[in-house]
């Protein structure tokens, strides 16, 4: 397993993926592996059932449009998979207390739609 643009590998979970799941959500649906090294090792996360939680809550209270989203867990491995789903509002923006960022996103618009827990953004 290897990263690419629709695949991100996060050993751990910390706020930095909050500026990958904009880009997905401005650019296109991808995935990030939280529990998985950059060697595309499967490490595990300690505690999956509440990072979940940890993951939602920053999208929740870290981007704005909030994305169309899934968190699905591994028990087994102990790996959380985020799927995030292309916005159809544009920009998404990750935000910080008392500044913005995102990239233009081109015109597309979204069809599918998230299996799992999530929230769906506005369309």
């Amino acid at each position: 397993m290897r990263e690419n643009r629709r695949l991100e590998l996060k050993e751990r979970v910390t706020n930095t993926f909050l500026k990958t799941v904009s880009a997905y959500a401005n650019y296109g649906t991808g995935e990030i592996l939280f529990g998985v090294a950059d060697d595309g090792t499967m490490v595990g996360l300690e505690d999956p059932t509440s990072d979940c939680l940890r993951i939602g809550n920053a999208i929740n209270d870290g981007i704005s449009p909030r994305p169309e989203f899934s968190i699905s867990e591994n028990s087994r491995t102990g790996v959380v998979t985020l799927r995030v789903l292309e916005g159809t509002t544009s920009p998404i923006c990750t935000v910080r207390r008392h500044t913005s960022a995102a990239m233009p996103r081109r015109s597309r618009s979204m069809t599918s739609s998230s299996g799992g827990w999530g929230w769906r953004g506005p369309t």
